[in-house]
C-alpha cells in the first residue's frame, strides 16, 4: 500500500508543483480547463480539489513516519520520497492536514514517549517543508493572512453579503468572513433546535442532501429555526457543507454523534492499545519480534487521529476516496491484532495442559 499509495502521491505531488509554480500558465499549457484553483496558488495534482491530494499526502506521510520512527536504519531515498509527501501536502495548503498530520503525531507521542527523538525529527522536517509555500511567496502570505482574518471577522462581525475569495463581506463592515464559520453557527442554531435526534439522515448540506433536493436548505423546519432564507448559502458556489461533524450532529443529534464516537472508540481501541503496550516481546508471543506489526499499529492509529481531526473542516469521513483508505490501514492492523490474540490464548493453553 505504501508503494501504491507512494506513487499515486509523488506523480500527483510532482504535477501539483508544476501547478503551483507556473500557475496559469501550466493549465493552459497542459490543457487543464478549471482555473479555480489558480488564483489560490494551490496545486492538486491529479485530484478535483487541492484537499484531496491533502488527504491522501497526509495519509501516506503518517505511514512513511511510522515506518521511520521504528526502523534501525532508513535509506536514503525513503527520507526523499517522505520529503516529497510533505511537499504534496504543502503545495496542496490543505491547513485542515496539516494540522491533523501533527495531531496525529502529538497522539503518538503521548503512547509512545519512547519514539520521541524520531517523532521530532520526522515532525520537523514535515513543517520545514509544509511551511515553504507560505515562506517563498507573498500572495500565499497574504492569502494566509486574509483567511485567518475571515475567521474572526465570522465570529465577531454581523452581516451577509458575500465578497470575493470564497469569503463573505458584513454588511456595513470593512472585512470578508470565513463562509465554514457562518455555516457552523447557522448548523448550531439548527443543533440546538433539534438536538436530541437530529433532522434525520441525508438532510443537512451533504451529497445525499443534495441529490434528493437541490434547495434542500430551504426545508421548512430551518426556515422555522432561521427566518425566511433557511439556511443561508451566502450565494457560495459550493452546494454542500464541507463539515463532516456539523452533519452528524445536525442530522443525528446528539444520540446519532454519540453513537458514531462509540463506534470509533472500538473500532480504534485495540490498535491504540496494541501501540501503548507494545514491548520486549514474550515466550507466548514471539510476533512481537518483528517491527512491522508496531508499524502499522502506530499507522492505524495516526491515520483514525488524522481522519477525526481533518472532519471538523471537511466531509472527508463521507468522500468517496478517503474512508476505504482510513479502513484499509485499520483492518491490516485490526488483523495483526487478532493473530497475536489468538498466539497468546494458543500458548496459555499449551501451558495450561502441561
Amino acid at each position: 500500500m505504501l508503494w501504491i499509495g507512494g506513487a499515486v502521491v509523488t506523480v500527483s505531488g510532482l504535477i501539483g508543483v508544476v501547478q503551483f509554480w507556473l500557475g496559469e500558465s501550466a493549465y493552459t499549457f497542459f490543457g487543464w480547463v478549471d482555473m479555480k484553483w489558480v488564483d489560490e496558488n494551490r496545486g492538486h495534482g491529479l485530484f478535483d480539489h487541492p484537499n484531496d491530494l491533502g488527504h491522501l499526502a497526509g495519509l501516506m506521510v503518517l505511514g512513511l513516519a511510522s515506518w521511520f520512527i521504528t526502523a534501525e536504519k532508513v535509506k536514503r531515498r525513503w527520507w526523499v520520497l517522505y520529503g516529497v509527501t510533505c511537499l504534496a501536502v504543502s503545495i496542496a495548503q490543505s491547513r485542515q492536514s496539516m494540522v491533523a498530520v501533527l495531531g496525529a503525531f502529538a497522539v503518538i507521542l503521548l503512547l509512545r514517549r519512547d519514539l520521541w527523538k524520531r517523532l521530532v525529527l520526522a515532525g520537523a522536517v514535515f513543517i520545514l517543508i509544509g511551511s515553504l509555500p507560505i515562506a517563498l511567496s507573498q500572495d500565499n502570505r497574504e492569502q494566509l493572512a486574509y483567511r485567518l482574518g475571515g475567521v474572526f471577522n465570522a465570529l465577531l462581525l454581523p452581516g451577509s453579503d458575500r465578497g470575493p475569495g470564497g469569503l463573505h463581506r458584513p454588511q456595513g463592515q470593512g472585512g470578508d468572513r470565513e463562509v465554514r464559520v457562518l455555516f457552523i453557527t447557522q448548523g448550531m442554531k439548527l443543533f440546538q433546535a433539534n438536538p436530541v435526534l437530529g433532522y434525520g439522515l441525508g438532510q443537512f448540506g451533504g451529497i445525499v442532501a443534495v441529490k434528493a433536493d437541490a434547495e434542500w436548505n430551504k426545508d421548512p423546519r430551518f426556515i422555522d429555526v432561521l427566518g425566511p432564507n433557511g439556511f443561508d448559502m451566502y450565494g457560495f458556489e459550493a452546494v454542500t457543507v464541507d463539515v463532516f461533524w456539523l452533519h452528524l450532529m445536525v442530522e443525528a443529534g446528539v444520540l446519532g454523534l454519540l453513537a458514531y464516537l462509540v463506534w470509533m472508540w472500538f473500532v480504534g481501541r485495540p490498535v491504540f492499545e496494541a501501540v501503548r503496550r507494545r514491548g520486549p516481546p514474550t515466550e507466548a508471543d514471539q510476533s512481537r519480534r518483528d517491527p512491522t506489526h508496531l508499524r502499522i499499529y502506530i499507522w492505524a492509529a495516526a491515520t483514525l487521529v488524522f481522519a477525526l481531526l481533518t472532519a471538523a473542516w471537511s466531509p472527508v469521513l463521507e468522500d468517496p476516496v478517503f474512508p476505504p483508505l482510513l479502513f484499509a490501514v485499520l483492518g491490516f492492523g485490526w488483523v495483526l491484532w487478532q493473530r497475536e490474540q489468538r498466539a497468546v490464548t494458543q500458548a496459555e493453553e499449551v501451558e495450561g495442559r502441561d
